[in-house]
């Protein structure tokens, strides 16, 4: 039963979900890239799924069936890289502790934040890696090292590469795949779908109900730019989940919006996403939400909408 229970846990956390047009090329992009079995570098900004997406990989590939082994390099420093990476020598009692490296054996090493580590270290990461072997702290003989190797950033890691701070070498190493994850704000249709998923996920795992999508909360879906991508819409799922209100408090002495206003910024922002996705077009705009055109344009002078805001440049 537990053994399910982590595997269902291991599928939740791969999923990727969405009907956008990325998010199709995305699924058969990563199927293609985990049977190939080579390393792959993911980047997108901060909260923009990619150890999702690094983790999707290794389980749809041939060594779905070993670890995979996360290391965040912004944590990693001259003092704790050996031993970490590595692994550390006993301790009295205290077993030795096998490192990341030999974690990963036969397995996907995930290099979250590459770009953070010290060039310093990059050069003694490229040369553990390369090397295709290990020996740990204690051991009379170096062990062979198998690897799939997958890194990801939220920098432009050929600016960097051009401006000294990043290692050609270990770029080229890693690059052998590109993906690049969009914004969140760059596939606003499948934020319903998303959203729906880390609510039950959230419901499932605090023990609740799951919460009706109101009104007010399909307005904030549909109206905010979720700068933090996917990490802000799972954290607002779980407000919600909580029963917590999506909006900010009311001023002190204040009253908290009525019916009509919460209708009224529903319809705005309803408004505003057809021409988000008519790229500013309003008759396109008028069609998706089936107005006449004398009233699309009356809804548009009471809530100080402007199709031009939305078209492209």
């Amino acid at each position: 039963a537990l053994r399910r229970q982590q595997q269902d846990s291991a599928a939740r956390e791969t999923r990727l979900i969405g009907q956008s047009p990325f998010m199709q090329h995305l699924r058969e992009t990563v199927a293609r890239l985990a049977e190939a079995g080579g390393d792959v570098l993911i980047l997108g900004p901060g909260g923009s799924g990619k150890e999702t997406v690094a983790r999707a990989i290794h389980r749809q590939g041939p060594r779905r069936a070993r670890a995979f082994v996360p290391v965040a390099c912004a944590a990693l420093d001259e003092a704790r890289f050996e031993s970490e990476m590595l692994g550390a020598e006993p301790q009295g009692r205290t077993p030795r502790a096998p490192g990341r490296l030999e974690a990963a054996h036969r397995g996907t090493l995930y290099l979250d934040e590459i770009d953070a580590l010290a060039p310093a270290l990059q050069a003694r990461l490229l040369a553990l890696i390369e090397v295709g072997q290990i020996q740990p702290p204690g051991s009379a003989a170096p062990r062979p090292l198998d690897l799939r190797v997958i890194a990801s950033s939220r920098a432009d890691l050929e600016r960097l590469m051009r401006e000294g701070a990043f290692r050609s070498d270990l770029y080229y190493r890693l690059s052998g795949a590109v993906l690049t994850l969009p914004p969140l704000a760059e596939r606003r249709e499948d934020i319903p779908a998303l959203f729906r998923h880390f609510l039950l996920a959230a419901a499932a795992r605090l023990n609740l109900p799951v919460a009706p999508v109101t009104g007010a909360v399909k307005a904030r879906l549909a109206g905010h730019g979720w700068p933090g991508n996917l990490r802000e819409l799972r954290q607002f799922a779980e407000s919600h989940a909580l029963g917590l209100t999506p909006f900010d408090p009311p001023a002190e002495g204040g009253d908290a919006p009525g019916l009509s206003d919460l209708v009224a910024e529903y319809e705005a922002e309803l408004i505003r996403e057809a021409l988000r996705l008519a790229q500013g077009n309003a008759t396109q705009a008028m069609a998706r939400l089936r107005l006449p055109r004398k009233t699309f344009y009356d809804k548009l002078a009471r809530h100080g909408i402007k199709p031009a805001d939305f078209r492209p440049g």
